[in-house]
Formats: structure tokens, C-alpha cells, sequence
């Protein structure tokens, strides 16, 4: 019996299965650690709470899964993420938190947890995708700045205008380490804008 690749996956879904999996791995990993900064001393494998959480973690990371996909956040190229990408992700995690909090009272009968528990969930998972994401930019640009593909002459720029469209400009250059310009800095007129 041959077993399929993901490969149909992406197809149908246009989401790579390595992205769910580390955003998964990085969503389940919020939720304990959301219980843990909560409960404190009183985080035991004991605990109600714990036992309430491993009842309702499927359904959270479903929600949650399900939030960014609808906010398009795995549409972005992780190698190219932008404030609007982080925007999308903001809104994602917090549709899913209040999902999370409305389904906690939906299922009451197996448990509450926290409220604080939720609001800690979504700034710490919130931090970890966006840092997963930035990560993996950041990574990016380094190795393209130092591999041999870079042309060996480059051209060093100032830009004329320190205003959003000269920091665009600069983003755009920068992410593409294969321009052959480094930028220097910018000229501006506007004395507020210089050091």
C-alpha cells in the first residue's frame, strides 16, 4: 500500500504541513505554559485545571488553526513577513481567544479554566508566532547576505527621503540581498528626521 505525500495537502490548501506542524507545536506549547504562568506553585499533574486543559486543547488548536487560516495568515511567505502579516495574526489569536472563552462556557460541564489563563495565551502565542515567523526571516536574510550568490560588486546607496516611502524602499532592497545594493542611509530635509 503506497501512502500519499502532503503534497496534496499544500495543493488543495496552499499551506505547507510544516507550517501547521510548528504552529502547532508552538499553540500547544502556549497553552501549558499559559496554565503554568497562571497556576504557579499550584501547576501539579494533578491539578483540575491541567485536567480541564487536556480535555479542550483539541478543540482549541483546531479554533486556533482554523483562525489564522481564515485571517490568511499562512498565506504569507515566512521568509518575507510584513506588519501586515503580524496584523493578520494578531486578529487570528484573538478571534480564536474569544472562540476559546465561548467554548469554555459552552462545555462547562468538563471544567473552567482561568479567564486570566486566556488573555496570557494569547500575548505569549502571539509572541511565539511572530517570533517563529521573524526567526525565519531573519535567518533568511543572514544567509542570503552571506552566500556566494551575492554579487561581488556592491553598490552603495543613500535614499533621498527618510519618510515611509524611503524606509519601503529601503525594506524592499534589503529583502532582496541579491540587488547588489547596500544602503548607506538616507538624506532628508525634514530636521526632525535626521541624527
Amino acid at each position: 500500500m503506497k501512502i500519499k505525500s502532503w503534497g496534496w495537502f499544500k495543493k488543495k490548501t496552499n499551506i505547507s504541513f510544516r507550517h501547521i506542524l510548528v504552529d502547532s507545536i508552538l499553540i500547544v506549547t502556549s497553552f501549558y505554559l499559559s496554565l503554568w504562568l497562571r497556576l504557579g506553585s499550584n501547576f501539579s499533574a494533578d491539578s483540575p485545571h491541567l485536567q480541564v486543559l487536556n480535555y479542550f486543547v483539541p478543540l482549541f488548536l483546531l479554533l486556533r488553526l482554523l483562525s489564522l487560516k481564515f485571517f490568511h495568515a499562512y498565506e504569507a511567505i515566512w521568509r518575507h513577513i510584513s506588519s501586515f502579516d503580524a496584523w493578520n495574526i494578531v486578529k487570528a489569536i484573538s478571534l480564536s481567544t474569544l472562540l476559546f472563552f465561548a467554548a469554555s462556557y459552552v462545555f462547562i460541564d468538563l471544567g473552567r479554566l482561568p479567564r486570566s489563563f486566556f488573555f496570557i495565551d494569547a500575548l505569549l502565542v502571539t509572541g511565539l508566532l511572530m517570533g517563529v515567523r521573524l526567526f525565519r526571516r531573519s535567518l533568511y536574510e543572514w544567509l542570503e547576505a552571506h552566500s556566494k550568490t551575492n554579487p561581488p560588486h556592491i553598490k552603495r546607496l543613500l535614499i533621498f527621503g527618510a519618510g515611509s516611502n524611503g524606509r519601503y524602499l529601503a525594506q524592499k532592497i534589503q529583502s532582496d540581498p541579491s540587488s547588489g545594493y547596500f544602503i548607506e542611509g538616507f538624506i532628508d530635509d525634514d530636521e526632525e528626521k535626521q541624527n
